[in-house]
């Protein structure tokens, strides 16, 4: 079953990281994170 998915810290660390594989598991994930520049490398996912 699909999920969506609000993760908080997303932008390094185990927040990137979570955020890589509940996307690569097929769940929709929205990041959230104080330094946006690092947020564009998860528009790849």
């Amino acid at each position: 079953m699909k999920k969506v998915i609000l993760l908080t810290g997303a932008s390094s660390g185990i927040g990137y990281q979570t955020a890589e594989s509940l996307t690569k598991e097929g769940h929709v994930v929205y990041g959230a994170a104080r330094r946006t520049e690092k947020m564009e490398t998860l528009k790849q996912f």
